[in-house]
């Protein structure tokens, strides 16, 4: 007889930031989630190095870490998360990309002290006013996170 135990369902750790803790729940259902759990990987590699380099603990560091890759959504110059947000968008399906924007938008909110559901309706006015910039190659996202063909012709 053997003993079949049953997996765990994947839940974000604790002392994860809100905004990763926004991600992971996006992400989880879509096909850039396993890109996703490698960039938090990547992330999670630099914050010895920064604790280490900044004499903080490793709550800051993180904290550190993951603001600069906030800084990079954000197009900030020089971010030293740059490498590893350019990287996680090069595997993202064209139909996905521009939902994953609006995710990545909506976190770095949250990761600068928006509630979520406060980061989600600052988005949509965004959207409401700005319909040209949530068009991304042949698609573009709603104010109501779906995901449609784009044609120029609009």
């Amino acid at each position: 007889m053997t003993n079949k135990r049953k997996p765990k369902k994947y839940s974000t750790p604790k002392h994860e930031p809100k905004c990763v803790k926004y991600w992971d729940k996006k992400f989880r259902p879509m096909n850039v989630w396993f890109d996703w759990v490698m960039l938090k990987s990547r992330a999670e590699n630099q914050v010895l190095g920064v604790k280490s380099k900044f004499g903080v603990n490793k709550a800051t560091a993180r904290e550190i870490v993951w603001g600069s890759f906030v800084a990079a959504i954000n197009d900030e110059d020089n971010s030293p998360m740059e490498n590893e947000y350019t990287d996680f968008l090069v595997f993202i399906q064209a139909q996905e990309y521009p939902l994953v924007l609006a995710y990545l938008l909506i976190g770095s909110d949250v990761f600068f002290g928006w509630t979520e559901s406060e980061a989600i309706e600052l988005y949509r006015k965004w959207a409401l006013k700005n319909p040209n910039d949530t068009v991304f190659g042949d698609y573009r996202v709603t104010h109501n996170f779906k995901v449609i063909p784009y044609s120029p012709d609009e």
